[in-house]
């Protein structure tokens, strides 16, 4: 606040000052307006994500939803059971590239994989917010097929898969599993 009255001939105007405090405005409101609004912005990036049943969601729209929601999950969700509802939304889009039971890796195009890929993000960054027991319950179901994206035909999930599982192999509540 005081760079903002500052006057000087070295700097004609305080743009350092008055970006930081729209920044730390918009931040603070931002957080706001997503915790009045938590369950309306979740029902509704959940029905996106879901792709309802006239398919009017396209696809590219349902992969910013698949960011947008884990973001927005992480930021104001205070019920864990609310997060474990959107985490389950998520391991619905992007166990569909799990490999197949006669071990196969299922063919999808890029844009479906990156929707997979965008929700695998999504669903690790909710697992930071998770107690050791419950990680440790999510884990133990998953951690047998999440290696099988590391054959997805798409680079990206591979990435993504990789780098979850090394998190999650460095996290104590997996070395017993």
């Amino acid at each position: 606040m005081p760079r903002t009255k500052k006057k000087s001939s070295k700097v004609p105007r305080p743009t350092g000052a008055l970006d930081g405090l729209k920044t730390a405005m918009a931040n603070r409101i931002l957080y706001e307006f997503i915790s009045e609004r938590r369950m309306t912005i979740t029902d509704s990036i959940e029905r996106c994500l879901k792709k309802g049943k006239d398919g009017s969601a396209n696809i590219q729209a349902r992969q910013a939803v698949a960011t947008s929601l884990g973001l927005c999950t992480l930021v104001a969700e205070d019920d864990i059971l609310d997060v474990f509802s959107t985490m389950e939304c998520f391991e619905s889009l992007f166990t569909r590239s799990y490999a197949k039971g006669d071990g196969t890796v299922p063919s999808v195009n890029p844009q479906t994989s990156q929707l997979h890929t965008n929700a695998l993000l999504s669903w690790a960054l909710l697992l930071t917010i998770c107690s050791g027991s419950q990680l440790k319950e999510v884990l133990r179901k998953h951690m047998p097929k999440l290696p099988g994206l590391l054959e997805s035909e798409d680079v990206n999930m591979r990435i993504a898969a990789g780098r979850r599982l090394l998190c999650f192999l460095n996290w104590p509540e997996t070395w017993t599993l």
